[in-house]
């Protein structure tokens, strides 16, 4: 990824200083992914699946069995992931939308990803390649990956 894509001032997070272009955010969350595959896991086992587990993104129009991270400050919100389409499989995306209206930003973001639902068709359950692993699946098994 050009270095060029990733400016991270502070480990936070939080702050307009730190920026990542939704090319690398789709960048990271494919490595992470690929990362996990080494200890029989995907992106599955760890962050949400909408319609599967409970959060911040519980009550959002979101696409079902998509793999999701979002994040929000006052003047941005982000959401990337992967979700599972019927017929172009699993479509890895990140949205950053920037300025003062997060509600607004939200229902966009929910409205493209329906849009591309709607094109492609809902897979009908949570693809192979994003299965979760339920014996990998805790916390134990993550902080033994971490280390």
């Amino acid at each position: 990824m050009p270095q060029n894509e990733i400016s991270l001032i502070n480990g936070s997070g939080l702050g307009v200083e730190n920026r990542i272009s939704p090319r690398a955010v789709t960048a990271m969350f494919l490595t992470i992914d690929n990362f996990l595959h080494n200890y029989d896991m995907t992106v599955a086992d760890v962050f949400n699946i909408i319609g599967q587990d409970p959060g911040v993104l519980e009550g959002r129009a979101l696409p079902p069995y998509a793999v999701l991270k979002s994040g929000s400050l006052s003047q941005a919100s982000a959401i990337a992931g992967a979700i599972p389409t019927r017929d172009k499989g699993v479509v890895w995306f990140a949205i950053i939308n920037e300025g003062a209206n997060l509600t607004g930003f939200r229902a966009r973001q929910e409205s493209l990803l329906g849009q591309l639902i709607a094109e492609w068709g809902p897979a009908s359950g949570l693809p192979t390649t994003l299965k979760i692993n339920p014996e990998r699946s805790s916390i134990t098994t993550l902080n033994k990956v971490a280390e």
